[in-house]
């Protein structure tokens, strides 16, 4: 199992590198960042971060198709980093952790 300390520790690692694929963050936190989109500007957190992880590690896998039914884009940018992380596979639209 991957600790979420671990996991955000690496996030932050690739956000402040530049490495973010599809997501153009504007500013970035300690807590969080900034996202811009065509419509509007979105703050995520290191909360929603524990929220998906949680979720992530206690199912043992987040699907795409569930994270896009959701109402805010947050998941999408969570989803979108979590998969670049190297203990991290997608497959079929799946993110499942290989530790």
């Amino acid at each position: 199992m991957v600790a979420f300390n671990e996991m955000w520790n690496d996030v932050s690692k690739i956000i402040k590198k530049g490495e973010v694929n599809d997501i153009y963050i504007v500013e970035c936190f300690k807590s969080g960042f900034t996202v811009q989109t065509n419509e509007e500007t979105e703050f995520v957190t290191k909360e929603d971060f524990v929220d998906f992880w949680c979720r992530m590690l206690y199912y043992n896998e987040v699907s795409k198709k569930q994270i896009m039914k959701e109402k805010t884009s947050k998941a999408k940018y969570i989803y979108s980093l979590i998969s670049q992380l190297p203990y991290v596979t997608e497959n079929s639209g799946v993110l499942r952790v290989n530790r």
